[in-house]
């Protein structure tokens, strides 16, 4: 890995602009400040996801199944549904309501 150095000048309103090291994808950093007092910047790809799908990634067993099946899928490990399917799935709606 290569090290990347460039001055970085603060303005006058006590800012510094990284955007110019960084990814094109990268939407903000968390910053560490270290016991020497220098400050470690590590890029973060934020993505919006509606609140009801939030619970998945605060759920390690979900995110894996979820993950796992899209392995599945890639290798083209599929197969078709019954049309059965969506009737449970209706009606396991219909019960929550």
């Amino acid at each position: 890995m290569t090290l990347q150095e460039k001055k970085l000048k603060i303005d006058s309103r006590g800012r510094i602009n990284i955007k110019q090291l960084a990814q094109k994808e990268v939407t903000s950093f968390r910053a560490f400040k270290q016991e020497d007092g220098s400050i470690v910047l590590k890029p973060v790809v934020e993505i919006e996801i509606h609140l009801e799908e939030a619970w998945i990634f605060k759920n390690p067993e979900a995110k894996a199944m979820i993950e796992e099946g899209l392995e599945d899928f890639k290798a083209g490990r599929v197969s078709e549904l019954d049309e059965s399917f969506w009737d449970e799935i209706d009606d396991m709606e219909d019960e929550e309501e």
